[in-house]
């Protein structure tokens, strides 16, 4: 699919905003470490994001353009695929750059330290939610893994549907795009 290059910067952008929220995300279970961080996109996954349906070969030609312009500020991005998963390895200095510059609100730090617990449960986490915004979104899903889906309405710097699924005492999430949570549940559109 042949985009503009103005187009592509802005699908490239969203592709850097995830790549930066899964990284900041993991800063704020695990705690920063000065390392270098890979992570595992399925092709799917990436044409998502990309809003492309690219074969691997033109994959691996756009993510050499992306790694060129996210240069500054992320560092020399690197990618390697296997078969048709790609693993995108964000520098230390990429890292660092994340830590420094990508904020925390709270909302996420709030979000995590309920999900840790063994008793919480669906009106906890949407008072997590309410704290935030009163313009939320809670949807039950019928199709996947998950029992529920909860977004902010009119957030554009954070605008992932987090998916939620309780079982035996615990509850688990998962952040999706808009997107891809149109591509993997298109019936709760």
């Amino acid at each position: 699919m042949e985009r503009s290059e103005q187009n592509a910067d802005i699908l490239y952008e969203d592709l850097k905003k995830n790549i930066m929220d899964v990284i900041k995300e993991s800063q704020i279970k695990l705690g920063f470490e000065k390392n270098p961080v890979t992570i595992y996109y399925p092709i799917e996954a990436l044409n998502h994001l990309l809003d492309t349906d690219l074969g691997e070969e033109q994959m691996d030609q756009c993510l050499q353009n992306f790694a060129k312009k996210v240069k500054d500020p992320l560092g020399e991005v690197v990618f390697q695929r296997n078969k048709s998963r790609y693993g995108i390895t964000v520098p230390v200095q990429g890292v660092c750059y994340i830590d420094r510059n990508v904020t925390d609100n709270g909302f996420l730090r709030d979000l995590l330290e309920l999900l840790r617990r063994h008793d919480c449960n669906k009106e906890q986490i949407l008072a997590v939610f309410k704290k935030y915004s009163d313009q939320i979104r809670v949807q039950d899903v019928t199709d996947n893994d998950f029992d529920y889906a909860v977004w902010f309405e009119n957030d554009a710097n954070n605008s992932y549907r987090y998916c939620f699924h309780e079982e035996e005492g615990h509850v688990i999430y998962h952040r999706f795009t808009p997107r891809e949570y149109q591509a993997l549940m298109p019936s709760e559109m």
